[in-house]
Protein backbone atom coordinates (compact mmCIF):
# COMPACT_ATOMS: atom_id res chain seq x y z
CA UNK A 1 0.00 0.00 0.00
CA UNK A 2 1.02 3.55 -0.66
CA UNK A 3 0.06 6.37 1.71
CA UNK A 4 -0.35 10.06 -0.22
CA UNK A 5 -1.22 13.44 0.44
CA UNK A 6 -4.02 14.88 -0.76
CA UNK A 7 -3.30 17.85 -3.06
CA UNK A 8 -5.48 20.22 -0.61
CA UNK A 9 -4.06 19.27 1.81
CA UNK A 10 -2.13 22.24 4.19
CA UNK A 11 0.71 20.40 4.92
CA UNK A 12 4.16 22.00 4.33
CA UNK A 13 5.66 21.34 1.19
CA UNK A 14 8.31 20.03 2.58
CA UNK A 15 6.54 16.86 4.20
CA UNK A 16 4.55 16.22 1.08
CA UNK A 17 6.06 12.34 0.99
CA UNK A 18 4.47 8.95 0.11
CA UNK A 19 4.96 6.45 3.09
CA UNK A 20 5.83 2.91 1.27
CA UNK A 21 4.21 0.24 3.09
CA UNK A 22 4.77 -3.41 1.40
CA UNK A 23 2.10 -5.20 0.17
CA UNK A 24 1.25 -6.85 3.61
CA UNK A 25 -0.96 -4.46 5.33
CA UNK A 26 1.27 -4.16 8.43
CA UNK A 27 0.70 -0.62 9.07
CA UNK A 28 -3.41 -1.36 9.18
CA UNK A 29 -2.76 -4.38 11.26
CA UNK A 30 -0.34 -1.97 13.72
CA UNK A 31 -3.50 0.52 13.79
CA UNK A 32 -6.19 -1.67 13.95
CA UNK A 33 -4.80 -2.64 17.21
CA UNK A 34 -4.14 0.58 17.94
CA UNK A 35 -7.70 1.21 17.76
CA UNK A 36 -9.20 -1.44 19.11
CA UNK A 37 -10.04 -2.84 15.95
CA UNK A 38 -11.13 -0.10 13.54
CA UNK A 39 -8.68 0.02 10.11
CA UNK A 40 -7.56 3.32 9.66
CA UNK A 41 -4.61 2.71 6.79
CA UNK A 42 -6.48 0.83 3.90
CA UNK A 43 -5.54 1.49 0.29
CA UNK A 44 -8.47 3.07 -1.70
CA UNK A 45 -10.29 3.62 2.08
CA UNK A 46 -8.25 6.25 3.83
CA UNK A 47 -4.93 7.71 3.53
CA UNK A 48 -1.96 8.47 5.80
CA UNK A 49 0.74 11.59 5.18
CA UNK A 50 4.10 11.61 7.44
CA UNK A 51 4.16 14.89 9.44
CA UNK A 52 7.78 16.56 8.98
CA UNK A 53 8.24 16.79 13.20
CA UNK A 54 7.14 14.51 14.79
CA UNK A 55 7.99 11.56 12.08
CA UNK A 56 4.22 10.37 12.50
CA UNK A 57 1.26 8.80 10.44
CA UNK A 58 -1.60 11.02 10.21
CA UNK A 59 -5.31 10.38 9.16
CA UNK A 60 -5.40 12.72 6.01
CA UNK A 61 -8.93 13.48 6.73
CA UNK A 62 -8.78 14.23 10.72
CA UNK A 63 -5.18 15.37 10.83
CA UNK A 64 -5.40 12.94 14.20
CA UNK A 65 -2.48 11.32 15.26
CA UNK A 66 -2.40 7.48 14.42
CA UNK A 67 1.38 6.46 15.01
CA UNK A 68 4.86 7.14 15.15
CA UNK A 69 6.97 5.73 12.78
CA UNK A 70 9.44 4.92 15.33
CA UNK A 71 7.01 2.69 16.92
CA UNK A 72 6.19 0.94 13.51
CA UNK A 73 9.67 0.43 12.75
CA UNK A 74 10.11 -0.87 16.17
CA UNK A 75 7.24 -3.19 16.46
CA UNK A 76 8.12 -4.72 12.63
CA UNK A 77 12.33 -4.99 13.17
CA UNK A 78 12.34 -6.16 16.89
CA UNK A 79 8.58 -7.13 17.95
CA UNK A 80 7.33 -9.26 15.41
CA UNK A 81 6.21 -11.76 17.77
CA UNK A 82 3.31 -9.38 18.76
CA UNK A 83 1.85 -9.47 15.46
CA UNK A 84 -0.64 -11.89 14.40
CA UNK A 85 0.23 -15.62 13.46
CA UNK A 86 1.96 -16.08 10.15
CA UNK A 87 1.84 -12.47 9.61
CA UNK A 88 5.37 -11.39 7.74
CA UNK A 89 6.44 -7.82 8.91
CA UNK A 90 8.35 -5.76 6.65
CA UNK A 91 9.00 -2.48 5.69
CA UNK A 92 9.92 -2.44 2.11
CA UNK A 93 7.96 -1.98 -1.06
CA UNK A 94 9.22 -2.91 -4.70
CA UNK A 95 8.19 -0.98 -7.72
CA UNK A 96 9.13 -1.87 -11.46
CA UNK A 97 9.02 0.67 -14.62
CA UNK A 98 9.01 -0.13 -17.82
CA UNK A 99 9.10 2.22 -20.33
CA UNK A 100 6.86 1.39 -23.33
CA UNK A 101 8.37 3.84 -26.19
CA UNK A 102 11.19 2.05 -26.11
CA UNK A 103 12.71 -1.12 -24.66
CA UNK A 104 15.58 0.90 -23.58
CA UNK A 105 16.88 4.77 -23.01
CA UNK A 106 19.34 6.47 -25.23
CA UNK A 107 22.30 8.29 -24.58
CA UNK A 108 24.43 10.29 -26.06
CA UNK A 109 28.08 11.63 -25.45
CA UNK A 110 31.50 12.82 -27.09
CA UNK A 111 34.69 11.57 -25.67
CA UNK A 112 38.47 12.29 -26.99
CA UNK A 113 41.44 10.82 -25.68
CA UNK A 114 45.20 12.18 -25.32
CA UNK A 115 47.67 9.79 -25.26
CA UNK A 116 51.70 8.72 -26.28
CA UNK A 117 52.72 5.81 -28.62
CA UNK A 118 56.66 4.63 -28.58
CA UNK A 119 57.09 3.56 -32.21
CA UNK A 120 60.14 1.17 -30.86
CA UNK A 121 58.07 -0.53 -27.99
CA UNK A 122 54.98 0.01 -29.01
CA UNK A 123 53.65 0.80 -25.69
CA UNK A 124 50.65 3.51 -25.58
CA UNK A 125 50.94 6.01 -22.78
CA UNK A 126 47.68 7.63 -22.34
CA UNK A 127 47.97 11.01 -20.78
CA UNK A 128 44.62 12.39 -20.39
CA UNK A 129 40.63 11.69 -21.06
CA UNK A 130 37.34 13.67 -21.69
CA UNK A 131 33.66 12.55 -21.49
CA UNK A 132 30.53 14.98 -21.95
CA UNK A 133 27.69 12.77 -21.57
CA UNK A 134 24.18 13.26 -21.62
CA UNK A 135 22.43 10.78 -19.23
CA UNK A 136 19.37 13.19 -19.12
CA UNK A 137 18.33 14.16 -15.17
CA UNK A 138 20.86 13.95 -12.56
CA UNK A 139 20.10 12.22 -9.41
CA UNK A 140 23.85 12.04 -7.96
CA UNK A 141 26.50 14.37 -9.45
CA UNK A 142 29.17 12.73 -8.03
CA UNK A 143 27.63 8.74 -8.13
CA UNK A 144 27.13 9.82 -11.93
CA UNK A 145 30.92 11.12 -12.15
CA UNK A 146 32.25 8.27 -10.71
CA UNK A 147 30.23 5.76 -12.55
CA UNK A 148 31.23 7.28 -15.96
CA UNK A 149 34.83 6.84 -15.02
CA UNK A 150 34.52 3.43 -14.19
CA UNK A 151 33.13 2.59 -17.16
CA UNK A 152 35.64 4.37 -19.39
CA UNK A 153 38.19 2.67 -17.69
CA UNK A 154 36.60 -0.40 -18.67
CA UNK A 155 36.67 0.49 -22.35
CA UNK A 156 40.29 2.05 -22.14
CA UNK A 157 40.67 -2.05 -20.81
CA UNK A 158 39.13 -2.95 -23.99
CA UNK A 159 40.84 -1.20 -26.42
CA UNK A 160 44.52 -1.78 -25.31
CA UNK A 161 44.83 -4.43 -22.58
CA UNK A 162 42.43 -7.15 -22.29
CA UNK A 163 42.56 -10.18 -24.81
CA UNK A 164 41.54 -13.72 -23.82
CA UNK A 165 44.36 -15.64 -25.21
CA UNK A 166 43.77 -19.77 -26.88
CA UNK A 167 46.12 -22.24 -28.02
CA UNK A 168 45.65 -24.46 -30.98
CA UNK A 169 43.34 -26.76 -28.95
CA UNK A 170 40.89 -23.89 -27.76
CA UNK A 171 42.68 -23.86 -24.29
CA UNK A 172 42.62 -20.38 -22.54
CA UNK A 173 46.00 -19.08 -21.74
CA UNK A 174 45.60 -16.44 -19.62
CA UNK A 175 42.50 -17.53 -17.72
CA UNK A 176 43.57 -15.96 -14.06
CA UNK A 177 43.89 -12.43 -13.18
CA UNK A 178 48.20 -13.05 -13.43
CA UNK A 179 47.97 -13.25 -16.89
CA UNK A 180 45.00 -11.59 -18.30
CA UNK A 181 45.82 -7.98 -18.19
CA UNK A 182 42.86 -5.30 -17.21
CA UNK A 183 43.37 -1.62 -16.35
CA UNK A 184 45.07 -0.46 -13.25
CA UNK A 185 45.40 2.78 -11.23
CA UNK A 186 48.72 3.74 -13.06
CA UNK A 187 48.29 2.97 -16.22
CA UNK A 188 44.92 5.56 -16.12
CA UNK A 189 45.37 9.20 -17.34
CA UNK A 190 43.01 11.51 -15.28
CA UNK A 191 39.38 11.40 -16.84
CA UNK A 192 37.44 14.94 -17.13
CA UNK A 193 34.03 14.39 -17.30
CA UNK A 194 31.05 16.64 -18.04
CA UNK A 195 27.48 16.75 -18.90
CA UNK A 196 24.94 18.28 -21.25
CA UNK A 197 21.71 17.56 -19.43
CA UNK A 198 18.33 16.92 -21.72
CA UNK A 199 15.71 14.84 -19.99
CA UNK A 200 13.99 11.97 -21.66
CA UNK A 201 9.98 11.70 -21.65
CA UNK A 202 10.34 7.59 -21.22
CA UNK A 203 11.11 7.83 -17.75
CA UNK A 204 9.48 8.77 -14.73
CA UNK A 205 12.29 10.96 -13.55
CA UNK A 206 14.07 12.00 -16.81
CA UNK A 207 16.99 10.10 -16.39
CA UNK A 208 18.37 7.83 -19.22
CA UNK A 209 21.36 5.19 -18.52
CA UNK A 210 25.05 6.30 -17.45
CA UNK A 211 26.12 2.57 -16.31
CA UNK A 212 28.00 2.06 -20.04
CA UNK A 213 28.06 5.48 -21.21
CA UNK A 214 32.03 5.95 -20.55
CA UNK A 215 32.20 1.94 -21.94
CA UNK A 216 30.88 2.80 -25.26
CA UNK A 217 32.96 5.59 -26.74
CA UNK A 218 36.66 5.32 -24.87
CA UNK A 219 37.72 2.54 -27.12
CA UNK A 220 36.62 4.14 -30.16
CA UNK A 221 38.63 7.44 -29.12
CA UNK A 222 42.03 5.79 -28.26
CA UNK A 223 41.60 3.59 -31.76
CA UNK A 224 41.61 7.23 -33.52
CA UNK A 225 44.23 8.97 -31.45
CA UNK A 226 46.31 5.90 -32.32
CA UNK A 227 45.79 5.92 -35.39
CA UNK A 228 46.13 9.57 -35.87
CA UNK A 229 49.71 9.44 -33.88
CA UNK A 230 50.83 6.50 -36.32
CA UNK A 231 49.56 8.41 -39.80
CA UNK A 232 52.08 10.45 -40.10
CA UNK A 233 54.61 7.66 -39.76
CA UNK A 234 52.79 5.83 -42.59
CA UNK A 235 51.22 2.84 -40.49
CA UNK A 236 48.88 0.70 -41.77
CA UNK A 237 45.04 1.55 -39.75
CA UNK A 238 44.77 0.06 -36.72
CA UNK A 239 41.33 -1.94 -37.11
CA UNK A 240 41.37 -4.33 -34.23
CA UNK A 241 41.61 -4.23 -30.58
CA UNK A 242 42.92 -4.86 -28.39
CA UNK A 243 46.16 -2.46 -29.29
CA UNK A 244 49.21 -4.17 -28.10
CA UNK A 245 52.59 -3.47 -28.91
CA UNK A 246 52.58 -6.30 -30.74
CA UNK A 247 49.58 -4.88 -33.07
CA UNK A 248 50.74 -1.26 -32.98
CA UNK A 249 54.64 -3.03 -34.02
CA UNK A 250 52.98 -4.39 -37.14
CA UNK A 251 51.41 -1.74 -38.03
CA UNK A 252 54.56 0.50 -38.22
CA UNK A 253 56.23 -2.23 -40.26
CA UNK A 254 58.56 -3.02 -37.47
CA UNK A 255 57.96 -7.00 -36.88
Amino acid sequence: MTATIPENSDVPSPARVAVAVSGNPLAAKLLEALQGGRLLFSAGEKKVYIREAPNTLLDAATGTERLPLHELARIAYFRPDTLPPGFQAELMATRHYVPRAWPFAFTNGIQASYLEVDIDTGFVTLLKHWCVEDCGTIINPQLVDEQIRGGVVQGLGGALFEHCLYDDRGQMLNGNMADYLVPMAAEMPDIEVGHVVSPTADSELGAKGAGEAGTAGAPGAVMNAVNDALRPLGAQPITEMPLTPGVILRALGRV
